[in-house]
């Protein structure tokens, strides 16, 4: 078994069954019977987590239970449960309880759900394949409404919502918090890219356009061939001139080289345009 590639592509369900049997058929006198067998339940707990993508609350109060692909077919049992009660099944790819289109299970009317668990039922075990608290869902929620679609934000969404959200994710544990940092991550950078309206070459010097009066509550940061040039940093200018939404540094442009504009900002650095100067 590689271990640099992830589990979920070089295991099945049907190489774990094999190996288990061969566990099993040990005699029970042999020393690392027991062993054996904690070491498999771990490896295939580890497995069926790979199973699930995502759970979500959509903005209509439904569960959505996104598979990770069609292994989840192959099994006979597997539960959705609201607070400890059953509320959909899934049978070898076929669904009660729930609609099922592909690999996206939809539960209505769960806007109560205070805790959600995802589990297999197998002959000799039951597993938990993922577990997610009503506070996420809800933190889920808010981050997917930032976007009319993945690539767009919505015309509403400002920085200090961001900001906000952002202090919620950091409160995160688990693979939770990496799921939301990445998505809160994009929606940034989305709404870091509508500062800039143009970047362009004008008289040997680079020119940045931004887009309206934003830019004067963040440090923008121009480079030449990775190396500093200049910045505006809340409105005021240095190494350039600032002429109302207009920015040029000082130094002439260097044909043939990189250029590109960042907002270093208290969560990371964003790259939002770059060229190359012709």
């Amino acid at each position: 078994m590689n271990a640099s590639e992830p589990i979920g592509t070089i295991l099945t369900q049907a190489k774990l069954d094999a190996l288990r049997n061969r566990i099993d058929a040990l005699p029970s006198t042999f020393d690392y019977k027991e062993k054996l067998l904690e070491l498999f339940t771990k490896l295939e707990d580890k497995y069926l987590a790979t199973l699930v993508k995502d759970i979500q609350l959509d903005s209509q109060s439904a569960l959505v239970v996104s598979f990770t692909d069609e292994k989840f077919k192959d099994y006979a049992k597997i539960k959705v449960l609201v607070d400890d009660q059953p509320v959909a099944e899934v049978k070898n790819g076929i669904s009660s309880g729930g609609q099922l289109d592909d690999n996206v299970l939809t539960i209505p009317n769960q806007a109560d759900a205070h805790v959600v668990t995802v589990v297999a039922e197998l002959p000799h075990k039951s597993y938990i394949l993922k577990m997610i608290s009503q506070d996420i869902l809800l933190l889920k929620r808010q981050v997917e409404a930032l976007f009319e679609t993945n690539d767009q934000l919505k015309s509403e969404v400002t920085q200090d919502l961001l900001d906000q959200l952002r202090t919620q994710i950091n409160a995160v544990k688990g693979s939770e918090k990496t799921i939301l940092t990445q998505r809160i991550n994009h929606a940034q950078q989305l709404f870091l890219n509508t500062l800039v309206a143009d970047m362009s070459v004008k008289n040997n010097k680079i020119v940045v356009t931004f887009a309206n009066e934003l830019f004067k509550h963040y440090k923008i940061v121009v480079l030449g061939n990775n190396s500093y040039l200049a910045e505006v940093t809340n409105g005021q200018n240095y190494y350039g001139s600032l002429n109302g939404n207009v920015f040029t540094p000082s130094k002439s442009v260097v044909h043939g080289h990189p250029y590109r504009v960042e907002v270093r900002y208290a969560s990371g650095t964003y790259k939002i345009r770059e060229m190359i100067a012709e």
